[in-house]
């Protein structure tokens, strides 16, 4: 980006400064241009965007407040509409819809939803509303969820009440999420193992820079060859036990390597635009470096060189100081 004062271009640097949000004080990674010539800052849609996410997500995992994703999840898996959710958990008219629009719910709100995720706790709420539902309504939909909650695929959210922090990205892990990454970058590139493990590090720590959250909710470690989502060996081999993913090995050297495909098409629409972007640029980025190019590249960031020494957890924060992307 070009300096308004200067017309020349400007650098990207972020400085710990603490921001509020309904009265609570949070101490964020503020993303800012510094125009060199002047000594001005400057903060871009983008970036203020950026930062008032970093704000609201760490006020959510202060309180363990569900996300809008998970919000929408929750509501979905009793085929219900945003307005009768409303009125099943008692809120307003729209503030179902509105919480799944992103608009942050109280903490009482909060952990109501959450507790609606549970099948048993959301009967208990349906019967609480029949009157407003209706006697006829409220019998049918119990008698539906009733007869789903028999499926153990009945689709909840795994890990809803698993901790989100800077470890994590502040979104809880979905390997759903994970295997689809590997079947994007797997049609894009079919890189080995080795460097697909590096893609996803890039894209879910640029996600993580760029918009406060990761995509896939992994957690990272940093080993010899670089930075590698914690438990990937057992995480794609259950992406193979279930026919999401496939592996295939090719002798390189004096060791066979894998790489993994897609047994079912990319599933777009998991994911948002801006993430869809980030993955894209991240394969752009690096379609031209082979495994010991992108080894080579993700030993020059701070992540490893902090964390390596003792194949330490890499915390998301360091998602500012990337250099390669």
């Amino acid at each position: 980006m070009n300096s308004p004062i200067t017309g020349k271009p400007m650098v990207r640097l972020h400085e710990r400064r603490t921001l509020s949000f309904r009265k609570e004080d949070f101490e964020i990674d503020f993303l800012y241009w510094f125009c060199a010539d002047s000594g001005e800052k400057f903060e871009d849609e983008a970036m203020s965007d950026a930062n008032f996410n970093q704000v609201q997500n760490q006020y959510r995992a202060k309180h363990n407040l569900p996300f809008a994703d998970e919000i929408k999840q929750i509501r979905q898996q009793y085929g219900v509409s945003a307005k009768k959710m409303s009125l099943i958990l008692g809120f307003g008219d729209n503030q179902y819809r509105q919480y799944e629009a992103d608009e942050m719910p109280s903490i009482s709100n909060g952990r109501l939803i959450m507790q609606a995720s549970e099948p048993t706790n959301f009967l208990q709420c349906v019967r609480a509303a029949e009157s407003e539902l209706g006697a006829d309504e409220a019998r049918l939909l119990i008698k539906t969820i009733e007869e789903k909650n028999k499926i153990p695929q009945l689709n909840r959210l795994e890990n809803l009440f698993e901790k989100t922090s800077t470890l994590n990205g502040y979104r809880r892990f979905s390997t759903l999420r994970l295997w689809n990454m590997v079947i994007f970058f797997a049609e894009n590139s079919q890189p080995f193992k080795t460097k697909l493990n590096k893609l996803l590090f890039y894209t879910d720590f640029a996600a993580f820079r760029d918009s406060g959250r990761s995509i896939s909710g992994a957690v990272y470690r940093a080993i010899q060859h670089g930075p590698v989502p914690n438990d990937f060996n057992r995480n794609f081999a259950e992406g193979v036990y279930n026919g999401v993913l496939d592996v295939e090995t090719e002798p390189v050297f004096d060791y066979n390597a894998e790489r993994y495909f897609g047994k079912v098409p990319f599933q777009k629409d998991l994911f948002a635009e801006a993430e869809i972007e980030t993955m894209t640029k991240v394969a752009d980025i690096f379609s031209k470096k082979n495994n010991a190019a992108i080894i080579e590249t993700s030993h020059l960031e701070k992540a490893w060189l902090d964390c390596n020494a003792d194949k330490s957890l890499i915390d998301y924060r360091y998602a500012f100081d990337l250099l390669a992307i």
